[in-house]
C-alpha cells in the first residue's frame, strides 16, 4: 500500500457502470470479487471516532452489530483492507452525515495507510437497481440471497426471471463464519447479494475470497428491490424494535 492523499479516492470514483464492468469481468473469469461498502455506522465504529455514539447506538442488533465495539473495529478495518471495491462517502453529498463521514473516512485511510484498489459511493447499490444493465448481469448468474429479508427477495427476483440458488439468513456478528463456511461448502451459486448491515460489510471481501466467487454487500437495496418507492427506512426500523420487544416478553 503507497502513501494515500488525503483526498484521492474522490478522484477516482466508480459510477455504477463502471462497477457492473468490473462485475462482469470477475464472473467471465471466473474470479473473486467483493464489493463492500463503508456507511456511517461501519466508519464511526472501524476509526472510533465517537466511542459515547457507539455506547449509546440504538440501531445495534437491527444492523447485526452484536458483537463488541473492539472486535467490530478491528474487523470492519481488515474488510477494508482486502475487499476489491470499497463503497465509500463523498464530500459532496449534500447530506451533513454523509460528508463528516466522507472526512473521517479521509483520515483513517490515510492513518491505516490503506488505498483500496477500487472505490464507489456507499450508496452504490442504490443506483445500481436502477441500471438495467446490472439486472441483464445478473439473471445471467446464479445467485445466492443471504439477509434478514432473503426469502422475500427470493419471490420478488425469481418473478423477474432471476436464478435464485439459495437464501440464508445472517442476523449478527457470531453468525458471519458459520455463513461464511456453509456458501463455501456449497457449489451451485456464482454471486452472493448480501444484505445484512455490518456483518455484511465484515463478511463480503472475506467470502469473495474464500469462495472465488462474487460477492455483493447489497444493503437496502434489497429492500427496495422488494418494497421499490414505498420502502421506509425509519418505518422498518419501529417494525423490528416493536417485534423485538414482543419476543422479549
Amino acid at each position: 500500500m503507497g502513501n494515500f492523499e488525503e483526498s484521492n479516492y474522490e478522484k477516482k470514483i466508480l459510477d455504477e457502470n463502471g462497477v457492473i464492468e468490473l462485475f462482469e469481468k470477475a464472473t467471465l473469469n471466473k474470479t473473486s470479487l467483493s464489493l463492500a461498502r463503508f456507511g456511517h455506522g461501519e466508519v464511526y465504529i472501524a476509526w472510533n471516532t465517537y466511542p459515547d455514539w457507539i455506547l449509546g447506538w440504538k440501531f445495534r442488533e437491527y444492523t447485526g452489530s452484536t458483537g463488541s465495539p473492539k472486535e467490530l473495529q478491528k474487523e470492519i478495518q481488515h474488510a477494508l483492507k482486502i475487499c476489491d471495491i470499497a463503497g465509500l462517502h463523498v464530500s459532496s453529498s449534500k447530506n451533513e452525515e454523509d460528508r463528516n463521514c466522507a472526512k473521517e473516512t479521509r483520515i483513517m485511510l490515510k492513518e491505516l495507510n490503506i488505498t483500496p484498489p477500487y472505490v464507489c459511493s456507499a450508496w452504490i447499490a442504490h443506483d445500481l437497481i436502477y441500471n438495467n444493465r446490472f439486472w441483464d448481469w445478473l439473471r445471467q448468474q446464479k445467485v445466492f440471497l443471504v439477509g434478514r429479508r432473503a426469502k422475500e427477495a427470493e419471490v420478488v427476483f425469481k418473478k423477474r426471471g432471476h436464478n435464485i440458488v439459495g437464501t440464508l439468513t445472517l442476523e449478527g456478528y457470531e453468525q458471519i463464519q458459520s455463513v461464511c463456511d456453509n456458501l463455501c461448502e456449497k457449489k451451485e451459486w456464482n454471486v452472493a447479494l448480501i444484505s445484512a448491515g455490518i456483518p455484511a460489510t465484515i463478511i463480503t471481501p472475506k467470502l469473495a475470497k474464500a469462495s472465488n466467487r462474487v460477492v455483493i454487500d447489497f444493503g437496502h437495496a434489497m429492500d427496495k428491490a422488494i418494497e421499490g418507492n414505498k420502502f421506509n427506512h425509519d418505518k422498518k426500523l419501529q417494525q423490528f424494535n416493536e417485534q423485538k420487544e414482543k419476543d422479549g416478553k
